[in-house]
């Protein structure tokens, strides 16, 4: 059985899929652990009857937000809507806009690159799981609430310009009014923020025979983080949380002895999003997988990790959706890759998990790395 290959003292509870990382800045993230929580999991025993506690600590470096072709985003805007958007903020009169509005043919745009996007994030999360005696069908079942707290720093460049109009004062006008807006959005950019994050409550099925490993798992998220409604959407400002809704993530994670000391382990999961009630965005549906392989060594199981993610619907909006419905579709997608390491700290009775992923390719969607370090111990 798979049991003997692994260490004695591994038999620490191990929570189900815990509170993580979005590499997020409002309407460019997914809410799913880009960490990889996999990989500790596939060399743990069934977690025994009881609470168990995790602490985790984590380090986000943003370098970019992508568009849908991977390059640094912009956001366009049409040249009549450029207009309407003008008169509304008082940036331009009714009869500037009317006097212009000729010249708004097809193609005319006013643009704000996100010519730099940095964003440094530390956070600290704290889970709380119990597993019960019983067993379901061969398993045991453990619930798990975790809850994070973060603390981020923002820089940004936003570069303007306004082109496609059929004169050139109107492309003048486009430039005027991506200028003004890029301004306020530096503004709102370049600044700093720190809170509680979104809770994840999580229960999941935990299966192991012979050389085999399976876990079940269902996660929901509620907005709890500190959030600005005026920032949703766009990028505003900078929030901690995703937004004023909540996430049903279903997963199903299968783990294999390959040989004595390999362990290779994969998870498929289904995502879903409800509307926020703030702004009337609502994020498409994704899907996501991992895969890890862990190898043992005499100081415990280290090996590459790799998660692919794809929102597979189309964001969708209201009336209170703002410049966010010039996002588009705004369908996510990411690979990932790093690696992992888990042993036991046999003083502290602990298992201890340290992880490191880097983005390889996004789309509409934050670009950086994530390091993690995380100690999980039985009560």
């Amino acid at each position: 059985m798979i049991k003997r290959f692994i260490p004695a003292a591994l038999s620490i509870a191990v929570l189900g899929p815990t509170s993580g990382v979005a590499l997020a800045a409002d309407m460019f993230k997914l809410r799913y652990p880009v960490q990889g929580n996999l990989s500790h999991e596939m060399v743990t025993p069934v977690p025994e009857p009881g609470f168990a506690a995790t602490l985790s600590a984590f380090q986000v470096e943003v370098d970019k937000i992508t568009g849908a072709d991977g390059t640094p985003r912009s956001l366009t805007i049409p040249g009549p809507d450029a207009l309407a958007i003008g008169v509304a903020a008082a940036a331009i009169t009714g009869a500037q806009a009317a006097a212009l509005s000729p010249a708004m043919i097809p193609g005319s745009k006013a643009e704000i690159k996100f010519s730099q996007f940095k964003q440094s994030q530390s956070m600290v999360a704290a889970s709380i799981a119990y597993t019960f005696a019983d067993m379901v069908n061969g398993g045991r079942v453990t619930l798990t609430a975790g809850l994070p707290y973060a603390n981020a720093d923002r820089s940004t460049v936003f570069t303007p310009s306004g082109s496609g109009a059929a004169a050139p004062s109107a492309n003048g006008v486009l430039l005027q009014l991506a200028t003004s807006s890029a301004a306020g959005l530096q503004n709102a950019n370049n600044t700093s923020a720190s809170g509680q994050g979104d809770m994840d409550l999580n229960i999941a099925w935990n299966y192991r025979k012979d050389n085999y490993k399976l876990i079940a798992a269902g996660t929901l998220v509620l907005p709890t983080a500190d959030y600005n409604k005026d920032f949703g959407g766009t990028v505003k400002g900078l929030n901690l949380g995703a937004g004023n809704m909540s996430t049903m993530r279903l997963s199903v994670a299968l783990s294999a002895q390959a040989t004595e000391n390999l362990v290779l382990g994969y998870r498929v999961l289904y995502g879903t999003n409800a509307r926020n009630k703030d702004n009337d965005i609502k994020s498409g549906s994704f899907l996501g997988v991992d895969l890890a392989a862990l190898y043992r060594t005499p100081i415990g199981y280290i090996g590459p990790q790799y998660i692919y993610l794809n929102q597979f619907n189309a964001d969708s909006y209201g009336p209170r959706s703002g410049l966010a419905v010039y996002n588009g579709s705004n369908e996510y997608s990411s690979s990932s890759g790093g690696v992992a390491f888990t042993t036991l700290l046999e003083p502290l009775k602990a298992q201890l998990h340290v992880s490191y992923m880097q983005t390889f390719e996004s789309k509409n969607a934050q670009s950086g790395s994530v390091a993690m370090v995380r100690l999980a111990r039985k009560f």
